[in-house]
């Protein structure tokens, strides 16, 4: 299974500083787009959990870490 947007790969990630009172929010990177997106879903409040959460779904994307990396740094444009 794979997800794109327009032609551009999407992965999913785990930051620290994204979370509310019941747990990590996973975000969601799209190839080439300035920024990231926060999903409605919610991962628990065990960062490590919510993480290994993150890298199931990328691998049912057929990404490899490289690729999220890819991804996630392809986001970060000034």
């Amino acid at each position: 299974m794979k997800i794109d947007v327009g032609g551009k790969r999407v992965c999913f990630f785990i930051l620290e500083t994204i979370k509310d009172n019941t747990g990590y929010i996973p975000c969601m990177a799209v190839e080439g787009e300035k920024g990231y997106y926060l999903t409605d879903w919610n991962w628990g409040k065990d960062i490590e959990l919510a993480e290994k959460c993150a890298k199931k779904k990328n691998r049912m994307l057929e990404l490899t870490e490289a690729d999220c990396l890819k991804i996630v740094g392809s986001t970060m444009r000034f």
